[in-house]
This record gives C-alpha cells, sequence and structure tokens, in this order.
C-alpha cells in the first residue's frame, strides 16, 4: 500500500513519510512508471481528464482551453485526452462515445465556436450513458440539463466595451452584427446596443448590418456603412471576429485611415493582422472559463455530480483614446 500510494500520487509529494520518498527515489533510479492500462482495469476508470472543442480552427482559442484544462488537471494528478469535433455536430456525439470508451474520469465539453450543442441529436443520450458510467461531465460556453456548466456572459462583456468607447468619446457608433441565427452574435449586438442606450446614444436601424448567412458581406456592409460623409460612423464594432479583416480592407478602400478617421473594435478573439491599423478588443476569458470547467469536472469526490453555473463577463483590454488615435 505505502508504495502504491508513493508511485500513484496518492499523497502530496510534501507531505509523504521517508517511507514513500524512499519508493518514489528507487523507482525513478529503476525508470519505474505505473501502466496505465492495468490501473484503469483494476479501478475500472483511467486517471484521464477528457477534453472534447467543438472546432479547433482558432489557435488561440484551443490554446487557451487546453492550457486551462491541463493546469486544473495537473494539479489534480491526471493527464489530458483532447479530440476535436471538426465543427461537425455529428462528430460531436461520436467524440462522446471515443471518451466513453477511453473510460476518461472527468469531461469537458467545450463550445468555442458560437454553437450551442445542448439540442444536438444524439448527445444527451451519450452523455447521459457516459455519467452513468461515473463519469462527472461538465459543458463549457453552452448548458446540458442535469450536468455542470461554465456560461461566458457574452451579453454583459458588449456593454462594457461600449463604456470604454464611450468614455473616449465617440458618440456616433455602427455594428456589424455577423450571424443573427449565432447565438453568441446576437447575445453581443443585443448588448451592444444595450450598452449604448444605456448612455444616451440610440444605434439607429440602418448602423446596424448582418454579415453572412446569403446576406451581403462584411465587405460591402462596411462600405455601405461609410459611403456617406455627413453621416460616417466614428467607430465600428465588428461582433464576428472574422470579419475584422473585411472590414480593415473596406475602410481602407475607402480611403479611411484606422483609427484616425474610423476606429474598429472587435468583441472576442482574433489573430486577424491588422496591417498597421490598431484595433480595441474585448478577449473571452477562454482559459479562466476552461479551469472552472475542469474543477467541475474533477471534483474531488469522484462519483458526485454537483450543477454549478458561473456566468463569466468578457473583460475589457485595452482602453481607447480618441484625442490621439491610440488603442
Amino acid at each position: 500500500m505505502t508504495a502504491s500510494r508513493a508511485v500513484n500520487g496518492g499523497a502530496d509529494q510534501r507531505r509523504r513519510t521517508p517511507n514513500q520518498q524512499r519508493v518514489v527515489q528507487v523507482a525513478e533510479r529503476l525508470g519505474y512508471v505505473p501502466d496505465a492500462s492495468a490501473q484503469a482495469i483494476a479501478r475500472g476508470r483511467t486517471s484521464t481528464l477528457g477534453l472534447i472543442i467543438t472546432d479547433t480552427h482558432d489557435s488561440q482559442i484551443t490554446t487557451a482551453v487546453y492550457d486551462g484544462v491541463a493546469a486544473e488537471a495537473s494539479a489534480r494528478g491526471l493527464s489530458v485526452s483532447m479530440m476535436s469535433a471538426g465543427g461537425d455536430r455529428d462528430q460531436l456525439v461520436a467524440r462522446v462515445r471515443d471518451m466513453h470508451r477511453l473510460r476518461v474520469r472527468g469531461l469537458v465539453i467545450a463550445a468555442v465556436d458560437g454553437s450551442d450543442p445542448g439540442h444536438v441529436p444524439g448527445l444527451r443520450t451519450a452523455v447521459d450513458a457516459l455519467t452513468r458510467s461515473g463519469c462527472v461531465v461538465c459543458t463549457l460556453g453552452f448548458e446540458l440539463e442535469g450536468v455542470s456548466a461554465v456560461t461566458l456572459d457574452e451579453r454583459e462583456g458588449a456593454r462594457s466595451l461600449t463604456a470604454v468607447l464611450v468614455a473616449s468619446g465617440y458618440r456616433r457608433p455602427a455594428i456589424l452584427a455577423g450571424s443573427p441565427s449565432n447565438p453568441v452574435h446576437d447575445a453581443r449586438s443585443h448588448g451592444l446596443i444595450e450598452g449604448f442606450e444605456q448612455h444616451g446614444l440610440a444605434v439607429e436601424a440602418d448602423r446596424v448590418r448582418c454579415s453572412g448567412e446569403r446576406r451581403a458581406s462584411a465587405a460591402a456592409e462596411t462600405a455601405a456603412l461609410l459611403s456617406r460623409a455627413d453621416e460616417r460612423p466614428d467607430v465600428i464594432i465588428v461582433v464576428s471576429p472574422s470579419d475584422v479583416s473585411e472590414v480593415l480592407d473596406a475602410t481602407r478602400g475607402a480611403g479611411l485611415a484606422v483609427p484616425a478617421d474610423v476606429a474598429v473594435a472587435v468583441c472576442g478573439d482574433t489573430n486577424t493582422p491588422t496591417h498597421g491599423g490598431a484595433l480595441t478588443r474585448i478577449l473571452t476569458p477562454w482559459r479562466d472559463a476552461s479551469e472552472v470547467a475542469a474543477r467541475y469536472a474533477a471534483p474531488e469526490q469522484v462519483g458526485v455530480v454537483t450543477v454549478q453555473r458561473m456566468a463569466l463577463p468578457l473583460r475589457p483590454v485595452a482602453s481607447v483614446s480618441k484625442l490621439d488615435g491610440a488603442h
């Protein structure tokens, strides 16, 4: 028992007894590593924390989520196994079943692409089968009844951006609202409109433009917003980070400088090159949120499912100054 506890990480290194310390030293000298497969057979479960990401196309978000889960897993002596659904609803269900076959101890399902997988056919059944086996599941970015969840308050985050912009002197905002059927885009758009209204600035209907889903492109919508110099917005808030590049190109195509003539702000993470243009950003706290989700998926007492939900607002990470054009 002493040897097992020492080599399997059952005791904190700082609290190991002299005998346990001697066991670890001998194991290291011999190059002994516990057999995870044998452990899984004995325990009926591995010491692995599973992570499924709906889409890994954005490496910045993927890295943040993985790092957060890995940090929490490491603190509990667990390893991490990550899979991607590749943006495919059917593949998401398949990945959950794969995690079931691997007998993971806990699972985090992270929706990072703005989707809401809560109504994906078959997901409920796959998750229920997994939890019945003793695995603890936590969702990140969406909710699934009966399991823990960490949700991101996109609406409040967008409102926080309007406070920064108004305080910096912007008074003629326009919103490129992305796709109205995307729940994240919709929440951000409403948050922006509400935020400006709270500061006495009504965003006129023709200053809220949508892109995607057979609608005009982000570039065309930006050009339309900038077409009348007398009513030109002094800041364009881009709800979907994927539209940023087109917005910057269209602005420059109109002969305007960013941010000297028109400022551009973006909700969410983006790796888009700005080619010298300065952006005001609010970043989604994916790292913080994933740490919380991993904590819920790997509770100290195995087998106990506690439904907890935490709303984490987006954090403004850059301030703006209209006077000198710095962002």
